[in-house]
């Protein structure tokens, strides 16, 4: 695969994946419920030594803010080029910071976003099934894995 390029420029525009409400439906969370206060997470240790990292997840499934800016000002080639961009950049900036950082302290860290075979699927992909940049922040970035996690029943994350 070519790392410089991610999503095909021959992609077809098919018929989107169901819409929140159709086949899940979105879990809303009130942040005015919740504590905003670090006691919120437990401080804890582990013998661990390998760590799986979400390291790719929003540069390849349209995650950022930015990528929602692109498309309302440009298209759906618009944001195809800034995932690209993204993905290119994934490797230098990114990957081989967050290793150095992880292997700094004896670990191992594994990165289920970067598998080929999940980037060569999302490479076929057509990029509205990857995200719906209609949809409100929260719900359309991302979409296709929200999706997944719908259906493996982490419904409360999705």
């Amino acid at each position: 695969m070519n790392r410089g390029s991610f999503l095909s420029t021959s992609e077809s525009k098919s018929a989107p994946l169901p819409r929140p409400g159709e086949k899940y439906e979105r879990h809303m969370v009130d942040n005015k419920s919740r504590s905003s206060d670090a006691e919120e997470f437990a401080s804890y240790s582990s013998n661990a030594k390998v760590f799986l990292i979400g390291l790719g997840a929003d540069e390849l499934l349209a995650g950022y803010g930015r990528h929602r800016s692109v498309f309302h000002k440009g298209s759906w080639e618009a944001l195809r080029q800034e995932l690209n961009k993204d993905f290119a950049r994934l490797w230098h900036r990114n990957l081989a910071r967050d290793d150095r950082m992880i292997a700094s302290k004896g670990r191992e860290a594994r990165h289920p976003y970067l598998d080929h075979r999940l980037l060569q699927f999302l490479q076929k992909a057509p990029l509205d099934h990857i995200c719906d940049m209609t949809l409100p922040p929260g719900e359309g970035d991302k979409l296709l894995l929200r999706m997944v996690a719908w259906e493996l029943g982490v419904k409360k994350h999705a």
